[in-house]
């Protein structure tokens, strides 16, 4: 069978919302009206509609009568869920890692690792959020398990709201990267255990930084 699609329109205004829940611009419980929301993305009611029906079945959103939306809260029940499935990936990808980084993935981390040193980066909790998400993919596709980007795939969004409560912390971004670091070090010495044991320990402090442990 094949997979339904959304028409461009939608399918753009969906990554909007989504990713618009996912900063914090709509916050939880917060009532989303759609005439706000054409007013907000400067479309049409039925870009929105289908667009938000697709958010509801990912349980996002919950819509309610008078075309009225609600952000769905994230409790830590939720959050305690995902991050035992990200524990288990990312603690696999990067024993992986560590067993088959060589060449082009080497030097492409050594490349991570020298923007986790830059100030600029780390004076930018959205640059740095960006810095962290695409580090954590890297890795996993060092792994060599295409299963393990794809599982990752499915609970990123839903983890970037740990990660985005994480960074709101004084100073996290300057621990994060001193974590981040030091798993690098790991992978590229060839030291899985290590590498398992430092982004378990990096996940973890995220976690508890957020508030959801």
């Amino acid at each position: 069978m094949a997979k339904h699609r959304a028409e461009p329109a939608s399918q753009k205004i969906y990554n909007q919302i989504k990713q618009d829940i996912i900063d914090g611009v709509f916050e939880e419980n917060e009532i989303l009206t759609e005439r706000t929301l054409v007013e907000s993305y400067k479309v049409s009611r039925t870009p929105i509609k289908e667009a938000l029906k697709i958010l509801a079945a990912e349980g996002w959103v919950e819509i309610l009568p008078r075309s009225t939306t609600r952000v769905t809260p994230f409790g830590k029940k939720e959050f305690r869920d995902v991050l035992q499935i990200r524990l288990a990936l990312e603690s696999m990808g990067a024993t992986l890692a560590a067993t088959k980084v060589d060449g082009e993935d080497a030097r492409k981390l050594r490349e991570m690792a020298e923007q986790f040193q830059d100030p600029a980066v780390l004076a930018d909790s959205a640059r740095y959020g960006r810095l962290d998400h695409d580090f954590h993919f890297l890795m996993l596709k060092i792994s060599g398990n295409a299963k393990l980007v794809d599982l990752m795939k499915i609970i990123s969004s839903s983890y970037q709201r740990i990660t985005k409560r994480s960074l709101m912390q004084p100073r996290r971004n300057e621990e994060s990267a001193r974590e981040i670091l030091n798993v690098i070090e790991c992978i590229l010495d060839h030291n899985p255990i290590g590498a398992s044991n430092r982004i378990v320990q990096h996940i973890l402090n995220s976690a508890d930084k957020a508030g959801v442990l």
